[in-house]
């Protein structure tokens, strides 16, 4: 009777292990997070790198919590990035060959191509500002790198352009 996804009252996540875990501000941290408590580490290597992530954030809570909270002005937030796992497949879909021939939307007629054009070209454009706007939180997290101690979050957090690293 573990209630660890949902509840055994209604099947709704409120008093289970997850809604107590999920303090997630985006939609693909909470699928994450499901995911961690669905499949657990096994490798004692991975789960120490894991706490030791967690605790590197835990003491940059006041740096990094702003990131979170939806803010005014030009600042990244995490609320702000769109469901980029999603869009990018919307995309990929959109532009998939076996798709454009084995798919009814091939031997449908359109009339309403133009608008049909219109929204692969905005989910395209989506993906483009979502990852903008990664780049831009990962950018404000580059500065906190030499506090860290968790190797995790320093690769996590390194870029890596043409093959330099940054």
């Amino acid at each position: 009777n573990l209630e660890i996804l949902r509840n055994n009252y209604d099947g709704g996540r409120k008093g289970s292990l997850l809604s107590f875990f999920d303090t997630c501000s985006t939609p693909f941290g909470r699928r994450m997070i499901e995911s961690w408590l669905t499949s657990p580490l096994l490798q004692v290597a991975a789960i120490r790198e894991r706490q030791d992530a967690v605790e590197d954030l835990m003491g940059l809570a006041e740096t990094t919590g702003g990131l979170r909270l939806k803010g005014k002005g030009a600042e990244p937030r995490l609320t702000a990035l769109p469901d980029l796992a999603r869009l990018l497949s919307r995309v990929h879909a959109h532009g998939s060959q076996a798709r454009a021939r084995d798919h009814p939307e091939s031997r449908a007629i359109m009339y309403e191509m133009p608008k049909y054009d219109k929204n692969k070209v905005m989910a395209f454009a989506s993906v483009l500002n979502g990852f903008k706007a990664a780049r831009r939180i990962v950018g404000v997290c580059e500065e906190l790198l030499p506090s860290l101690k968790s190797p995790l979050l320093r690769r996590l957090l390194t870029v890596r352009t043409k093959g330099k690293v940054s």
